[in-house]
């Protein structure tokens, strides 16, 4: 009988023994997920807010360079791919490339500013072209051109945008490494033309506001001149 009690006393002590030791397990392993998936987060967050803040860091030296509407989309700077690069390499960025909103009364003067601003530039001569000739380009295989572009210059889109624009790259940070990319228009893709549908939207509101509120201040001072 002694030695059953030994052997059922060792029994349970091994029993618990692994019970306490599985438990402790779990808990240190879901103390270490949680805690790599802390940090992972954390360095995802950080990488989201380095690439907002390059983007905004270039979209503010546009602005300051041309801040006129009129001016627009008729811009570029000779510095931007170096600025591009510098500003890719901070945030941790591939690329950042520079798309302008062209109408499509705005093609022609828009592709004759192009052509001479990577002239200009000393772009390599393959920029802006494609089989058609030079251009804004879509791409459609079914087009017939060996490269599977087309002049995309009417606006029209196959996921029923509500503007008829175009957003062709003007400037990219890989210009001398990928030219292939200038003057693609980008809008023409469902998923990023829809973002950047729902952009133009918020610029069109807050236009709206804007000219709201100037009117009201017109009109207060209209009333207290009177």
């Amino acid at each position: 009988c002694f030695v059953v009690s030994l052997l059922i006393a060792a029994a349970l002590l091994g029993y618990l023994a692994h019970r306490i030791l599985s438990r402790q397990e779990e808990k240190t392993a879901t103390l270490t997920y949680e805690s790599i998936a802390a940090s992972a987060l954390e360095q995802a967050q950080a990488i989201v807010h380095r690439k907002f803040q390059g983007a905004q860091s270039l979209a503010t030296t546009w602005s300051y360079a041309f801040p006129q509407a009129s001016q627009w989309p008729f811009v570029g700077t000779r510095a931007y791919t170096e600025l591009a690069g510098q500003i890719a390499t901070m945030s941790a960025s591939a690329g950042h490339g520079f798309m302008a909103l062209v109408t499509p009364e705005q093609v022609p003067q828009f592709e004759a500013h192009a052509r001479a601003l990577y002239q200009e530039y000393g772009y390599p001569p393959t920029a802006g072209w494609s089989d058609f000739g030079f251009g804004i380009y879509g791409v459609d295989p079914s087009q017939g051109y060996d490269d599977g572009r087309f002049h995309d210059a009417s606006g029209n889109t196959t996921w029923n945008s509500k503007y008829k624009v175009m957003a062709p790259f003007l400037q990219h940070k890989n210009t001398f490494s990928n030219p292939d990319l200038l003057l693609r228009n980008l809008y023409q893709f469902p998923l990023r033309g829809k973002l950047m549908e729902s952009i133009i939207d918020c610029g069109v509101e807050a236009g709206e506001r804007a000219a709201q509120q100037q009117q009201q201040d017109n009109n207060s001072n209209n009333n207290n001149n009177t």
